[in-house]
Formats: structure tokens, C-alpha cells, sequence
């Protein structure tokens, strides 16, 4: 079973943080990779997305790394995360969540728990 969180509402600095929060409360739901995606709602603009695999510390350093090379730092107003623990579909980094499609000219970010049609976190933006 995973883990699956959103967060919407609060200061556009503070999403990253509350959602790295809340996949660590639930890291006993998956271990075996996190992932996390972010944008600015309304405008669909500086996306972000990151899928590693392993603990959510090591998506924190990993996001901490980018930041230290020269990357802008990940921001936005809304935003998804998932912890993964594979009931099906193998455990390389194509399996991590959230995963992002781009559909008739709308981006999409998702992450689901496959064992559980109504445990389902979507996000849309338009372009």
C-alpha cells in the first residue's frame, strides 16, 4: 500500500516543505521510492517533479543537491507527493510516483495506489 498526499492553500515556499512533512509521517506506507510534483496552479508554470528512488530523506537531499548546484528553487501552490511500496509493476525508477502525462495540450500530474480504485490523487493544469 502507498502513501499519497496534496497540499493546497498554503504560502507557495512553504508547499514543498509540508508535503516532504507529510510523506515522512507516512513513510512506513512505502519505502521503496517517493516522489513529489509541484506547479503554480492557475498558470501551469515552473513545474516540478522528482521521483527517486529509496526513503523520503534521501528526496529531500536529492531536492537539497539540486538546489546547491544552481537549480530554481521548487516552488508552487499546490502540489502532490507519493511514497511507493510495489504490490505490482516492479521496483525501478519508471514505477515512481507522481507520474506526469501531457494530454491534448493539458499537463497532468497523478498518483494512485493500484490495490484501491478510490484511493486516487489527481491534479490538473492547464497550460
Amino acid at each position: 500500500m502507498c502513501g499519497i498526499v496534496g497540499v493546497i492553500g498554503l504560502p507557495k515556499d512553504e508547499i514543498l516543505h509540508r508535503i516532504l512533512l507529510l510523506l515522512t509521517l507516512q513513510q512506513n506506507r512505502g519505502q521503496q521510492g517517493s516522489g513529489v510534483y509541484l506547479v503554480e496552479f492557475s498558470s501551469g508554470q515552473n513545474p516540478f517533479h522528482l521521483n527517486v528512488p529509496g526513503l523520503v530523506n534521501r528526496l529531500a537531499t536529492t531536492i537539497e543537491e539540486t538546489l546547491a548546484h544552481g537549480w530554481p528553487e521548487p516552488v508552487g501552490d499546490v502540489g502532490i507527493g507519493h511514497v511507493r511500496y510495489s504490490t505490482s509493476g516492479g521496483d525501478d525508477v519508471s514505477c515512481l510516483q507522481p507520474q506526469v502525462a501531457d494530454v491534448d495540450g493539458s499537463r497532468i500530474a497523478f498518483a494512485f495506489n493500484v490495490r484501491r480504485t478510490d484511493s486516487v490523487s489527481c491534479l490538473f493544469v492547464r497550460n
